[in-house]
């Protein structure tokens, strides 16, 4: 297991070195989702999920395949985050436009929502699941394909019918959900998604979207080659282009 899933336990927030920046430029940490109803690791035996979850998840109901069994990657960022994540339950809810596979897994009080990139990592509780708020975004990650893409994931109930994301410029977009999951890219650069809303006419939910409001100034930082040009460019402080042993002044190199 890489250090990046083990530091996910810890802190699944992706670190701004805006207090470093100079000018509008800020820097992000690669590699760790944003979860705004994550639920925290649990060292506990694997459990069913609840009834509740079950009646307001479909895919849940379903019967099971061989193709719901999460791979060795998975399984193991999966005992990282909720040791109570039961595996034996899982569901692969979707395959992504690009190819990724997306699994449901459910949990002692929730589910997790994983990717085999590990691009999304969210775990959520029954209630933000039913209550339509169980929802992740993730600005810096390996598995988005470069630094102008951020991608939000989440999970929806049964009853969460015609979703659609609002974006910061007011328009309004469909978000497609299969088997109860979704997961959507946009343009940094453009109009970000800002809420999530759903539900019939007349009682319509809405929610954020889980997208920080200064993540169109970020740049992500991989390796210390770039920490480097960064210091020589004059827009970091110098002394930061190596891997520090540890947080330092509020930089975080990503060793994933």
């Amino acid at each position: 297991m890489s250090a990046l899933m083990r530091s996910l336990r810890e802190r699944p927030v992706p670190l701004s070195l805006a207090a470093l920046a100079v000018g509008a430029l800020s820097l992000v940490l690669v590699g760790h989702p944003l979860a705004s109803t994550q639920a925290p690791n649990r060292a506990r035996t694997a459990s069913p999920p609840t009834t509740m979850l079950r009646q307001g998840l479909a895919v849940l109901r379903a019967p099971s395949s061989s193709i719901d069994m999460p791979p060795a990657g998975v399984l193991a960022a999966l005992g990282a985050i909720d040791l109570s994540a039961n595996t034996r339950l899982a569901r692969r809810a979707m395959i992504t436009a690009w190819g990724a596979a997306v699994y449901l897994v459910p949990t002692a009080d929730g589910v997790c929502l994983i990717d085999d990139t590990l691009t999304e990592t969210g775990c959520f509780t029954t209630a933000a699941v039913l209550g339509a708020d169980a929802t992740e975004s993730d600005d810096c990650s390996p598995g988005l394909p470069n630094d102008n893409t951020i991608e939000i994931a989440g999970v929806m109930p049964d009853s969460a019918v015609n979703p659609v994301v609002v974006l910061t410029d007011g328009s309004r977009r469909p978000l497609s959900v299969k088997h109860n999951t979704y997961v959507a890219r946009f343009a940094r650069n453009g109009p970000l998604p800002e809420t999530i809303e759903s539900g019939p006419a007349g009682g319509r939910t809405s929610t954020s979207a889980g997208v920080p409001s200064g993540v169109a100034h970020e740049a992500c930082v991989v390796s210390a080659g770039e920490l480097r040009k960064l210091e020589a460019s004059g827009k970091i402080p110098r002394a930061l282009g190596h891997p520090p042993a540890g947080p330092l002044g509020g930089v975080e190199y990503n060793r994933g």
